[in-house]
């Protein structure tokens, strides 16, 4: 599953489009997060890659689930303080949303 994640998130990358980009990008994070062999510095930088297309997009529900994996993928990390920075965003934003 790594694998696939990585080829279509490079595939999506070179053809310009972001959305699918982004896509590609969350699933590859959470490949990481399901995997007995995550890579979490893999992971965490496909997040905030993730996380940078749904701002440019202003994508509010994708920066919050983004924000969500960030904060999984920190805690695996055990990086508590950031990890609870990027819930309480993500909290934030779903809060935020209209729906």
């Amino acid at each position: 599953a790594l694998r696939v994640a990585r080829q279509a998130a490079v595939s999506f990358k070179r053809g310009n489009d972001s959305r699918a980009f982004f896509i590609a990008l969350d699933v590859l994070v959470h490949a990481h997060l399901e995997s007995g062999k995550a890579d979490l510095e893999e992971a965490l930088y496909a997040a905030e890659e993730a996380l940078a297309i749904a701002r440019e997009l202003g994508m509010s529900r994708w920066m919050a689930c983004v924000l969500h994996n960030i904060a999984r993928v920190q805690l695996a990390r055990h990086e508590h303080g950031s990890a609870l920075r990027a819930l309480r965003e993500s909290g934030k934003l779903f809060m935020d949303l209209d729906e």
